[in-house]
């Protein structure tokens, strides 16, 4: 019995484990609706984003909203969106739409960082 539950975890990392890396994206601040390629849909589970600059009265400047198709693992994941000064993480449980919003000096998205959960 101790066998089986050792080679369901040990299955269950390794499956998870290929869904987590860093994806080059190279994002710009647009306000519309832009869908991923199917590489990157395989690779992160993001299968459209919205990356905006807020107007008006808001705490922070701009806002990343993702529509996950599948989350990175089995317990959902944690994306963390690089540009050339920070980064900014965003939580998955579940698949849907998810969003993060931050300030930043250099509004241009580098790579996407995925840990699976």
């Amino acid at each position: 019995m101790n066998f089986l539950l050792f080679l369901l975890v040990g299955l269950l990392q390794v499956v998870s484990a290929a869904r987590s890396g860093t994806y080059h994206c190279g994002w710009s601040p647009n306000d519309a609706w832009i869908t991923t390629d199917a590489d990157f849909l395989a690779d992160t589970g993001i299968q459209q984003y919205r990356f905006s600059k807020q107007t008006g009265l808001h705490y922070y400047d701009y806002h990343i909203e993702i529509q996950v198709a599948t989350t990175p693992g089995p317990i959902g994941g944690t994306y963390y969106f690089r540009d050339a000064t920070d980064s900014y993480s965003l939580t998955a449980i579940l698949p849907g739409y998810h969003e993060v919003a931050f300030d930043t000096t250099d509004p241009y998205i580098i790579d996407v960082h995925v840990v699976e959960g």
